[in-house]
C-alpha cells in the first residue's frame, strides 16, 4: 500500500532531500495509473530493484481502480505511448489540416470531428463524433465515434484509445479507401 495514511515500503517522500523537487499523482487522476506503469517499465529496464517495480505496478492497479470507481475512463499504457509519439510529430501534424465542423466539440487532446485518428491497434479512422464528458447518457461520456475506411458504420470507443494520426497514417487511411 502507498497512501497518505500508510506509505509503501519504498516511500519516496521519506527518501527525498529537503530541497528535492517532487510531483504527486493521485488515484482519482485518470492518467495516473498509466504514468506509474510507464515509470515502472522504464525503471525495470534500467535494472531497478524488482520489489520497487512490483510495488509501483500494484500502486498503478489501485489508482486505476479508484479512478474507475469515480466513473472516470482510465488511460492505458498504450494510449500514453501513442500520445507521446504524437507530441514529437506536432509540427508535422500542423501541415495536416482536419476537416473540422464549425461547432464541433474538441476533446482534451485537441482532436476534432473530421480528423483522421488512430484507434488503439485498430488502425486509422475518421473521427465522426465526440461525446462530451457531461453527456446525458453516462455510457457515452468520454467516448467518441470513428469510421474506419470501408466500414459499415460508426464504432464507439473510449476517447483515451484515440490519438491524432501521423501523416503516413493519414495516407494509409486514404489508400485503404477512406475519404478525407
Amino acid at each position: 500500500m502507498s497512501s497518505k495514511r500508510e506509505p509503501g515500503e519504498y516511500n519516496c517522500y521519506e527518501r527525498a532531500g529537503d530541497e528535492e523537487e517532487m510531483f504527486v499523482l493521485l488515484g482519482r487522476d485518470r492518467h495516473a495509473g498509466a504514468l506509474v506503469r510507464l515509470w515502472a517499465e522504464m525503471r525495470e529496464r534500467e535494472g531497478e530493484d524488482p520489489m520497487v517495480v512490483a510495488e509501483a505496478r500494484e500502486c498503478a492497479e489501485r489508482m486505476e481502480a479508484q479512478a474507475r470507481e469515480l466513473g472516470k475512463p482510465v488511460m492505458n499504457l498504450d494510449s500514453v505511448v501513442m500520445f507521446a509519439t504524437t507530441l514529437r510529430q506536432e509540427k508535422e501534424q500542423a501541415a495536416v489540416v482536419p476537416q473540422t465542423l464549425p461547432d464541433a466539440p474538441a476533446n482534451s487532446y485537441g482532436l476534432a470531428v473530421g480528423e483522421i485518428v488512430m484507434v488503439g491497434h485498430g488502425g486509422p479512422a475518421k473521427l465522426t463524433r465526440i461525446f462530451p464528458d457531461n453527456n446525458e447518457q453516462e455510457a457515452l461520456r468520454g467516448h467518441v465515434n470513428v469510421q474506419f475506411p470501408r466500414g459499415t458504420g460508426p464504432v464507439t470507443v473510449e476517447a483515451v484509445q484515440v490519438r491524432r494520426a501521423m501523416p503516413e497514417e493519414v495516407e494509409q487511411y486514404r489508400l485503404a479507401g477512406g475519404r478525407l
